[in-house]
């Protein structure tokens, strides 16, 4: 949850996209297996547990000496 934290903006995106899903298979149950609504989802889950290493200073080391 930390990382939810630093990274705000990624998460409130993610929040967005997995709400966005949750709108289409609440209008529509049989969207559920859709798979645009399926990526939506997942997107928003990865959004949310994304961690960018570049804005939190905690980047691998190979990462920042480009």
């Amino acid at each position: 949850m930390n990382n939810a934290k630093r990274n705000w903006i990624t998460t409130i995106f993610g929040i967005l996209m997995l709400a966005m899903g949750g709108l289409r298979i609440y209008e529509n149950p049989a969207k559920a297996t859709d798979p645009e609504v399926i990526a939506m989802i997942g997107g928003g889950a990865g959004l949310i547990a994304a961690k960018d290493g570049d804005k939190t200073g905690t980047a691998a080391p190979e990462a920042t000496t480009k």
